[in-house]
């Protein structure tokens, strides 16, 4: 030894390495020097606990004196045994105890930590060798490497790029001038980020078909040096991949990412917004359409037929959006011209039936003719107003004749009216169907129906807001606090989506958190909060006349303001409820408490992304029954793989039964039979059986779809049909009614000509009737709430007797309605 250089390095320095970074930091000083490599040798020897990293180029000790310099002048330079060698040597002694020397040249050095008054430095003993005997290159050698850092070594090549790293060996793009470049992943759920050559992260896609982004170029906003991190923001740099890749390999990535389609990606969500930016059109299946905001009600419908709902921004690369496939739903628009003449007939048709003018003079229309929207108030929907006379009057007239909510008394009585006028004036309304059919877009507007029709804000809101009603279903309560609601968002141009949470028992309280009943919450705020724990009891609100059960318009007011506006809160009301049910679990039941955390792994847990999301769930459900006896993490784990291997046999199996159809019409039948399988596989049926029921389904579908070709003059009649059809089987229809409609409904399309039909819908489907069955729960709440009234109790005793006989109906139902 010559010499001992001092370096001010103590080993209370703040800095922790993990193993793989160190072995990435130790090699990077050579990988940075060499062109190729391959010049870079690697030598582990497990047997002897023994490392050595060697490389042609040498560099100068004069600069490992001193913290923070280099003797790397090249584009490429990244630190070249100055301060990352100095941090690294510090990690290797004090946290892995193992054995240092590096050497370069005519120098070799062997650090060591040194006692001092403050602690521990470290220290570089310097050994000069002559000029005759300097080395070639350079080296690293670690003596007392444990068996994590020998395979760190083993795997460290993967962590830079070249040419024959195997996580970069399936491109789809790269471009060697940049350095930048897309590849697909060797790992399913894990996507790299490589960054100057060097591994700076990963990006996680669960529901697989992974991707790698690579970079070479600096990038604005990222650190250049490679300073032995991952990067924060990976987003940056697949970003700048994506302005950079073609075209073709931008609907590439697009494509690949197909899983995400629903649910979206930030990796998905950069490649549509560098698509969009070159305003690119792809082309998509008529399966998938695209989502719009506050069109709820849509995203049912489209599901219901069969159809994928994407993304919103999807719509601005070509996807046909849910409007466009099937008209607004939930914001109506004023009639067009020819729908206001119809109007107008409508409405002297009622006052000639009852002898006096309709509440409302004229009607907002919807596109959507969907049952779960016909009934909303002054709203007719287009396709009763485009219908013959007899057909869409009816509906028309009811929609004149509604006013206010459901439950208003007056609406009863004006259609009384109406049926005893058309009783009366039977066969002898001809001239109004004349009148009906010759209607002209340019007849005379009504007496106040200018307002409406010049109401330039029609349809648009300045926010929206979610709110939950926390109480059991039936209580009558609720539908006065929702009428309330809507009052007062209505006066404000607020648009409220208003629900109720059903809380049946004490651990629906605590898993919804509701703080008495019944509780409001407007977005991730409680109107009035009482403070305290969840509780199944009453609460009342304050007012002008007293304590009430629902809350005053002040109180409702205070929470309809856009959130930046309100208050802080601790959380949304979904994770303060589950966290306050874990707390009652672990205090109360600890063996439920064991069975949930085994429930949440599962949910938690990963499974192959190309299987279906029913399969999933499958998969899932029958893991958790399986695990639930034990409470076993352990178990949980075995059955969800056992049973994710029984549903990946279904959709092969299902999908082999399928084979030999057209491509066109494989995956609309494949697919709602592999759904089909796999809900009666979650249901607790054997594999074998749902197997079995997939693959009958399949040749179902089959007849339907050669039958719907038969019948249609066009592909979107087609497709319409096959929807329609697919629907009607999920409701356990019989194939066949469903061949005797389809040719009803070719006759019906060749009457149209041109037009296309409307599909099997309106010969398939039942209508809904006018009175159905009451919900024996909501009939028991409801009941025990009407005989408190009647012995004369206030309504704060009737919400008491409501809460007893909701929970008593929740203890008759058997656990699987819960889960």
């Amino acid at each position: 030894m010559d010499s001992v250089v001092r370096l001010s390095i103590l080993d209370g320095y703040k800095v922790r390495w993990s193993r793989q970074t160190v072995a990435r930091d130790v090699v990077q000083n050579f990988f940075d020097e060499s062109p190729e490599f391959d010049d870079v040798k690697i030598v582990v020897d497990r047997a002897k606990k023994t490392l050595r990293v060697a490389g042609p180029s040498s560099f100068d000790m004069d600069y490992l004196r001193y913290l923070g310099a280099t003797t790397k002048r090249t584009r490429r330079a990244a630190g070249g045994f100055g301060e990352g060698f100095k941090v690294c040597a510090l990690v290797l002694l004090r946290d892995y105890r193992v054995g240092l020397r590096a050497g370069s040249g005519r120098w070799e050095i062997v650090p060591r930590l040194e006692r001092v008054r403050l602690g521990r430095e470290l220290v570089y003993d310097v050994t000069t060798r002559p000029a005759r005997a300097a080395l070639r290159g350079s080296f690293v050698e670690i003596e007392g490497a444990d068996d994590e850092l020998c395979a760190a070594f083993e795997q460290v090549r993967d962590l830079f790029r070249h040419a024959k790293n195997a996580r970069l060996a399936k491109p789809i793009w790269e471009d060697a001038a940049s350095g930048c470049g897309i590849y697909e992943s060797i790992d399913r759920l894990r996507g790299d980020v490589f960054y100057r050559r060097q591994h700076r992260g990963l990006v996680k896609f669960p529901r697989g078909n992974a991707v790698t982004f690579a970079c070479d170029e600096p990038i604005d906003g990222l650190p250049a040096d490679r300073d032995r991190r991952d990067l924060r923001k990976p987003q940056k740099l697949v970003a700048a991949v994506l302005a950079l890749a073609p075209d073709d390999a931008l609907e590439k990535v697009i494509r690949r990412l197909r899983p995400y389609w629903a649910v979206g990606s930030g990796a998905l969500r950069a490649a549509l917004a560098e698509a969009t930016r070159r305003k690119l059109r792809f082309a998509f299946s008529e399966r998938w359409v695209a989502d719009v905001r506050r069109e709820h009600g849509l995203q049912k419908h489209a599901k219901r037929r069969g159809l994928l709902v994407a993304r919103a921004s999807f719509a601005s690369v070509g996807m046909k959006t849910l409007t466009q496939r099937f008209g607004t739903v939930d914001r109506p628009r004023p009639p067009t011209p020819l729908e206001r003449a119809r109007i107008r007939v409508a409405v002297a048709l009622y006052a000639h039936l009852t002898g006096d003018g309709p509440p409302l003079a004229a009607l907002r229309v919807r596109d959507s003719a969907h049952e779960a929207f016909r009934r909303a108030t002054a709203v007719a929907t287009a396709k009763s107003l485009a219908a013959p006379f007899e057909e869409g009057v009816a509906e028309v007239l009811a929609a004149l004749a509604r006013k206010g909510s459901d439950d208003e008394a007056t609406n009863a009585d004006r259609l009384t009216a109406l049926l005893a006028g058309v009783a009366r004036e039977a066969g002898a309304l001809g001239d109004f169907a004349r009148r009906w059919r010759d209607a002209k877009p340019w007849d005379a507007p009504l007496e106040g129906e200018a307002s409406l029709e010049s109401d330039e804000s029609f349809g648009r809101v300045s926010h929206w807001v979610a709110v939950a009603i926390l109480a059991p279903p039936g209580l009558p309560v609720i539908d006065r606090i929702e009428k309330l609601v809507h009052e007062r968002a209505a006066q404000r141009r607020i648009g409220a989506v208003v629900r109720t949470i059903a809380v049946r028992g004490r651990d629906d309280a605590v898993r919804t958190y509701a703080r008495g009943v019944p509780s409001v919450w407007i977005d991730s705020d409680e109107v009035d909060p009482p403070g305290g724990a969840p509780r199944y009891e009453v609460r009342t609100f304050p007012g002008p006349m007293g304590p009430s059960l629902v809350p005053s318009a002040e109180l409702i007011d205070a929470l309809l303001v856009p959130r930046a506006r309100r208050r802080a809160t601790r959380g949304t009301r979904a994770r303060l409820g589950e966290r306050a049910f874990e707390r009652l679990l672990r205090a109360e039941r600890p063996l439920d408490y064991q069975k949930h955390l085994v429930q949440k792994a599962i949910d938690e847990a990963p499974l192959d992304g190309d299987l279906p999301y029913c399969a999933t769930k499958g998969a899932r459900t029958r893991a958790a029954a399986g695990a639930q006896s034990t409470g076993s993490l352990e178990d949980a784990v075995r059955a969800l793989a056992n049973a994710a291997a029984e549903v990946t046999r279904i959709v092969a199996d299902v999908g082999r039964a399928g084979a030999a159809l057209e491509d066109a019409a494989r995956a609309r039948i494949t697919d709602p039979a592999i759904e089909y399988a796999c809900e009666l596989y979650e249901a607790g049926r054997p594999a074998e059986e749902a197997t079995a029921a997939g693959v009958s389904r399949v040749a179902a579908l089959a007849d339907v779809w050669r039958a719907a070709n038969e019948a249609a003059l066009d592909p979107a009649c087609t497709l319409a049909c096959f929807s329609d059809a697919v629907a009607y089987l999920d409701e356990g229809g019989v194939l066949e009614r469903l061949e005797h409609d389809v040719a009803v409904a070719r006759a019906r399309h060749e009457a149209l000509g041109a037009e296309a039909c409307s599909g099997l819908g309106d010969a398939l489907m039942a209508p809904a009737t006018s009175d159905p069955e009451a919900d024996p729960d909501e009939a028991a709440v409801r009941a025990a709430w009407d005989d408190a009234l009647a012995r004369g109790r206030d309504e704060v005793e009737a919400a008491r007797a409501a809460l007893v006989a909701a929970e008593e109906r929740k203890s008759l139902r058997p656990m699987a309605d819960d889960r």
